[in-house]
């Protein structure tokens, strides 16, 4: 047994078990693997110990894996991944889950199963306390989730800074305090979002160390605490190994004015140029108009890729700000 059985059932005259996937089992973590790899093919960055790190890493709460298994060949045959924790919507602290995959093996493919687990892994979300779900589908997938019930709500954009190959390096800000998010509690850690966005989703030292130590990811965190100005930013190296290009990623940032802002982004470019990057660039809701223009100062430009922002309520009605989200790389770049 892969995990605990919640119900069966049969589609399309396959019967069908939905289980809730144990990561602690290898066999299971082999198994979901090969069910990605099927689906989306081999990716150098994914294996097992990525999928251990997901699913029995994360702090405070146990994430929820469903699958369909084939009760003949015992075979996953469909899966639905949540990853819970907390948010802060409108001053109230809501329990939520993000959707961090969906998959469906190819030979079952347009049997509905993609449409059924939702439904199943979200009514099972709900009896267990989960208020909303919130995802960034591929969209490929976007139709699929609104057949299941999901909301389309906004979009969220990439801006980035591209770089010559003749660029250098400014003079670094000697304020910079290099592993700032080491040194801070969560209470100052809170103090970044309470008063500035509507929605976020909670960030601790605790998911903050776990999320940083995600496999075959190398980051970069820095801050800066003086009299006037607390913050801090992360960094994420990546080379496109098909094109050579180099990235730095901003995924996450926190800080308590706008001028702390603008010197955790200079130092960014600092880093991007020092590191001989050839683009810069970050998840950012362009709604956050005061950050938004100060991107466009910093000769940060809003780019054609953009992702769609998909709600699930599943507990009382909510009521989503149009505008002042808190939407990082952070909080969906799990793969």
């Amino acid at each position: 047994m892969k995990g605990f059985k919640i119900k069966e059932l049969s589609i399309s005259d396959t019967p069908i078990s939905l289980v809730l996937l144990d990561f602690n089992q290898v066999e299971t973590l082999h198994e979901y693997q090969l069910l990605f790899e099927t689906c989306f093919g081999k990716r150098s960055n994914i294996d097992e110990s990525l999928f251990d790190w997901l699913n029995n890493g994360a702090p405070y709460y146990a994430n929820l894996n469903f699958a369909f298994v084939d009760q003949s060949t015992q075979q996953i045959i469909a899966a639905y991944g949540l990853q819970l924790g907390d948010s802060f919507l409108h001053g109230k602290i809501m329990k939520y889950a993000l959707c961090t995959n969906v998959m469906t093996h190819p030979d079952f493919g347009g049997k509905g199963l993609f449409v059924e687990i939702g439904k199943e892994a979200l009514a099972y979300a709900k009896s267990k306390g989960v208020s909303f779900c919130f995802g960034v589908p591929n969209e490929k997938a976007v139709k699929g989730h609104l057949k299941v019930g999901w909301n389309l709500v906004n979009e969220i954009h990439f801006f980035q800074r591209e770089f010559s190959e003749i660029e250098t390096p400014d003079i670094s800000n000697d304020e910079v305090i290099p592993g700032y998010l080491d040194t801070i509690t969560d209470a100052e850690l809170f103090s970044f979002y309470t008063d500035k966005y509507d929605l976020y989703f909670m960030r601790t030292r605790s998911w903050l160390k776990w999320r940083y130590s995600k496999p075959y990811s190398k980051y970069i965190n820095f801050g800066i605490d003086n009299a006037s100005e607390r913050g801090f930013m992360v960094l994420k190296e990546f080379i496109d190994t098909k094109t050579g290009i180099r990235k730095l990623h901003i995924v996450d940032f926190g800080y308590n004015n706008l001028n702390c802002l603008s010197k955790l982004l200079d130092h960014s470019v600092f880093m991007a140029k020092a590191k001989n990057s050839h683009i810069l660039n970050l998840w950012h809701y362009a709604l956050n108009q005061k950050e938004t223009d100060l991107l466009l100062s910093k000769s940060f430009k809003m780019t054609g890729e953009k992702n769609s922002i998909i709600i699930h309520t599943l507990g009382e009605k909510l009521s989503l700000p149009e505008k002042n989200w808190h939407v990082t790389l952070y909080d969906n770049d799990v793969y």
